[in-house]
């Protein structure tokens, strides 16, 4: 190489030429290309000499928003146990113990339990004041007769009944504590509640109006189409209870009522099963008119 170019020194890059020539490997200068060559060359996206060219900006393309799944918010199921309202106060504590029984027995006692201070919009204010489609048991311990549940009496012997209607109460002259059921919100029940009136009289079928019959058509009205109302035929006050261990009440001829109706009858102790209301349910779906008595019984 040296006698090749015996004119030119180390310090002199690429002949002394670098415009026209290049030396790559630092052993011997070679032609760039002319002005086409290069030209092809960047036309196939190959190197070209000369300053790098500036970068285009690329357009900032917003990452998609995917859709948030709401969180499953699990339907709350209310077991409502209401107590008390009586003068006497051993009757009070017999209502306390078989809704404590009830609890236990029913409930696993993680029921909700409601002491009655006033009357009965006490009860209507407790049913109100609960999350809409919650309840799905009410089981009330009240003294009680047909169409009524029955308080003690404020400090001026005035009346403070939960009465089956408004004129009901507008009869009886009732205080702001009495309160009818046309007052409840229907809507806080769910599709299927069970309510049970454990007081006396509250199924007696001589009188067609009576309050279960009633709330069974207003829970029916309100689109609450499963839903039935169970009361006592006959007396269930806690004087005739009150000798026995671990009673609940729910023993001797209950009726169960949907849609105003009477749907079936039974003598069987302890739970009547959402499996036998929703039997007669079925049974009353092909049975449309029909209510003869015997037609009714639950057996088992």
């Amino acid at each position: 190489m040296a006698g090749e170019y015996d004119a030119i020194t180390p310090y002199h890059f690429a002949l002394n030429n670098p415009i026209s020539l290049n030396d790559p490997t630092g052993l011997e200068a070679e032609s760039g290309g002319n002005s086409e060559e290069i030209k092809k060359k960047s036309a196939n996206n190959s190197e070209v000499p000369g300053p790098n060219p500036k970068p285009v900006p690329q357009p900032i393309v917003p990452k998609p928003i995917l859709p948030v799944t709401p969180p499953v918010i699990k339907p709350v199921d209310i077991n409502l146990i209401v107590h008390g309202g009586a003068t006497k106060a051993e009757e009070n504590n017999t209502f306390k113990d078989a809704s404590d029984n009830l609890n236990k027995n029913e409930y696993n006692n993680n029921a909700t339990m409601f002491e009655v201070k006033g009357g009965g919009r006490s009860i209507v204010r407790t049913i109100n004041s609960q999350p809409k489609n919650s309840i799905q048991t009410l089981d009330v311990f009240t003294h009680s007769s047909q169409t009524q549940l029955h308080f003690n009496p404020d400090q001026n012997e005035r009346f403070r009944e939960l009465y089956t209607t408004d004129d009901e109460e507008k009869e009886d002259k009732s205080t702001n504590e009495g309160a009818d059921i046309g007052e409840i919100k229907y809507g806080k029940f769910k599709s299927d509640s069970v309510i049970e009136f454990h007081g006396c009289n509250t199924g007696d079928i001589n009188v067609p109006n009576n309050i279960c019959a009633e709330m069974s058509k207003r829970l029916y009205e309100a689109g609450k189409t499963d839903a039935v109302v169970i009361g006592h035929a006959t007396k269930s006050n806690p004087n005739h209870h009150k000798t026995l261990q671990g009673s609940d009440y729910r023993h001797g001829l209950r009726r169960v009522y949907h849609n105003g109706k009477l749907l079936f009858y039974t003598k069987k102790e302890g739970k009547i099963s959402k499996t036998a209301i929703r039997l007669f349910l079925k049974r009353k779906e092909k049975e449309v008119g029909r209510h003869d008595d015997t037609k009714h019984k639950l057996i088992k």
